[in-house]
Order: C-alpha cells, then sequence, then structure tokens
C-alpha cells in the first residue's frame, strides 16, 4: 500500500512537533529544577544570616533597655526592624521549607522560585534596617557615654574647687 505524500510528510511534522515538544517540556522542568535547587540554597543562607542579624537585633534591644532616655530615632528603627522580621519569619513559614514534608513537595517546588524574589527583597530591607540600628545604638552609647563622663568630670571639678575653697577659708 502506498502512502500518499502529503499524508506522509503530515505524519513526519507530527511526530517532529511532538519529539519536540517533549524536549522543550524535558528541558523546562531541568530549568525547573535548577532554580528551585538554587533558591533552596539562597534561601539555606538568608536563613544563617538572618540568626546572625536576630543577635544584633536582640544586642541593640539590650543597649536600649539598659539606657535611661533613649531618642525616638533609635525606637523607631527598632520598631521597623521587629515589623521586618516577623514580615520574614512569616514568608519563611509560609514558604514551606521544611525538607521532611514530602506531602507538600509540588507545592514547594513550583512556590521556592516564585518566593526568592521577595525574600531577596524583603532580607535586604531587614538587613539594612538592623544595620541602621546598630549604627544608632552605637552612637547613641557613644554620646551617651561622653555626656555621663563629661557631667562626671565636671561634678568631680566642682567639688574639688569646693573642698578647696572651704580649705582656704579654714585656713
Amino acid at each position: 500500500m502506498a502512502y500518499e505524500p502529503i499524508t506522509l510528510v503530515g505524519f513526519t511534522t507530527s511526530v517532529l512537533a511532538i519529539i519536540s515538544c517533549v524536549f522543550t517540556l524535558i528541558t523546562l522542568s531541568r530549568e525547573w529544577r535548577r532554580r528551585t535547587e538554587f533558591a533552596r540554597d539562597v534561601i539555606d543562607v538568608h536563613r544563617r544570616e538572618i540568626g546572625v542579624l536576630g543577635h544584633i537585633l536582640e544586642d541593640s534591644r539590650s543597649t536600649i533597655s539598659a539606657t535611661a532616655a533613649v531618642p525616638e530615632a533609635v525606637l523607631e528603627a527598632l520598631r521597623m526592624c521587629e515589623q521586618r522580621q516577623a514580615g520574614l519569619q512569616k514568608l519563611l513559614t509560609l514558604s514551606a521549607l521544611e525538607q521532611g514534608n514530602s506531602s507538600n513537595w509540588l507545592s514547594i517546588n513550583l512556590r521556592l522560585p516564585l518566593l526568592e524574589k521577595d525574600l531577596k527583597r524583603r532580607y535586604k530591607m531587614f538587613r539594612d534596617d538592623i544595620l541602621l540600628l546598630r549604627t544608632l545604638c552605637s552612637e547613641y552609647v557613644t554620646v551617651y557615654e561622653t555626656a555621663r563622663r563629661v557631667m562626671f568630670r565636671s561634678i568631680d571639678s566642682y567639688c574639688r574647687l569646693r573642698s578647696e575653697r572651704q580649705h582656704l577659708e579654714l585656713t
């Protein structure tokens, strides 16, 4: 039985189109898998860095609570850091990064590359706010300590002067 050339061309074209689609799907799935693995690595790095930034936030909190009159700018920076930290933790929780949760495997692998940009953006804002808070606390402590030393020196000088005057009056 002889096939007409147009049927043979149509059949060959269909087979090539199916093969092309299969190769495209394989390539896209490999690319998505690569992006997912990269997103996991980025998120793991950010998680570790968020831990360090959390320690800086705690140190700043203890510095603020140990001093008397804290400027409003420092308190506002602390509130911003706490809000950013809460939003970042919420995003990390929403991303369901727990490795052992296999029931959400498909959902996790589909969402990770999409959440990566938002995580990077929020992380950078949190990091910048923490660094600002650390700088403000450092400057405030420096100014506070300097003012305290000047005040103690002034009191000491006044007491010495008064003591000398009393000593001179007695003699």
